[in-house]
């Protein structure tokens, strides 16, 4: 592998993922000379450990793709869900969707994994299986973008009473968006967490651009969650195991609630008030348009640890995730989603 290709990876490591993950990779070949776990900082641990055991060829270069994988692509993220028709099932299967978008011979034409950026523009990164073992239908798109943003410096200057100079940077930021074939039916664009609504909207326009070929967004059915989140309502005391509801926004035919906890660990059926009001809205036809949730950490190790995800925050077919994710804890909301839609 090209140097520079090793250090755009590494820089990628260093962005993306934590020591612990980090050495969890270096860990599969503990035992080995050339493979330390331990460094006084992240960056001896990339550039040195994690270095030194991808050149003695005790840790295959695959794994710190994976590596990378797992924590740019999952986490961090609003994730669009949206149902595909049977029929439309055979255009999205993994060769059949490579063809269309690459043409034949695409694995030479394509050398993926791909690292490069192009300033103000989105390229292929990656394509690949997502789990054969366990869903040998599913497959994920990645893109790469790279693009200017404003940040902050702190630096804060008072030129007159009236007028305040706040100092920023330009810096050029990595964007990575994905497309997630979830089959049997469902199409999922993943994009940055980001507090312009805008911005957000426009990554999803250029996924579904550059996926236009496969399939286009008005095939498709955005998955309406909200009876999920009803269901989720009603049921929060029997699923207490499973999760807390910490804040919602309901409303019925004339008006709109917002219920949230006091408490840190709460949940919105702690107080007689609260729980009765959810239960009127809702028996009256009501709607449940966004929900805070807490999904507990299960005997199972899966989710790994206590995750706070929001369904519906501004589309009723989207979540949000926060940063840090396993790729297995995604897939448990997901199919915890599925299992509240029945």
């Amino acid at each position: 592998m090209p140097a520079a290709s090793r250090d755009e990876l590494f820089e990628l490591v260093d962005h993306f993922c934590t020591i612990d993950q980090i050495k969890a990779v270096l860990r599969q070949a503990q035992g080995n000379t050339d493979v330390r776990l331990s460094a006084p900082t992240k960056q001896e641990m990339i550039q040195k450990n994690l270095r030194s055991a991808l050149d003695s060829y005790a840790l295959p270069i695959e794994r710190v793709y994976d590596l990378v994988r797992d924590a740019e692509e999952n986490g961090n993220q609003h994730i669009l869900y949206y149902q595909v028709a049977k029929k439309l099932s055979p255009n999205l299967s993994f060769d059949a969707a490579a063809g269309k978008l690459w043409g034949a011979d695409w694995q030479a034409k394509m050398q993926f994994p791909r690292f490069n950026l192009v300033p103000d523009k989105f390229l292929y990164a990656d394509y690949r299986p997502w789990n054969p073992e366990k869903k040998p239908s599913d497959w994920v798109l990645k893109l790469y973008g790279q693009f200017q943003f404003e940040r902050p410096t702190g630096v804060v200057q008072k030129e007159t009473e009236r007028k305040i100079l706040r100092e920023f940077e330009i810096e050029d930021k990595r964007v990575v968006l994905v497309v997630r074939w979830n089959a049997p039916n469902l199409l999922e664009i993943r994009v940055p967490t980001d507090t312009s609504k805008k911005r957000v909207a426009g990554y999803a326009a250029t996924a579904w651009s550059m996926i236009g070929r496969v399939i286009a967004e008005d095939q498709v059915v955005p998955w309406d969650l909200s009876s999920a989140r009803g269901k989720m309502l009603k049921e929060g005391k029997k699923n207490a195991s499973i999760y807390r509801a910490r804040d919602t926004r309901v409303r019925n035919e004339h008006t709109t609630y917002t219920i949230e906890s006091n408490e840190l660990n709460g949940t919105l059926f702690d107080s007689v008030d609260d729980a009765e009001t959810l239960r009127r809205t809702l028996d009256k036809k009501g709607e449940c348009l966004n929900l805070s949730i807490f999904w507990l950490e299960q005997k199972d190790g899966v989710p790994s640890r206590e995750i706070r995800t929001i369904i519906g925050e501004s589309r009723p077919n989207e979540l949000v995730v926060p940063g840090q994710c396993a790729p297995r804890d995604v897939e448990y909301v997901t199919e915890q989603l599925r299992h509240f839609s029945r």
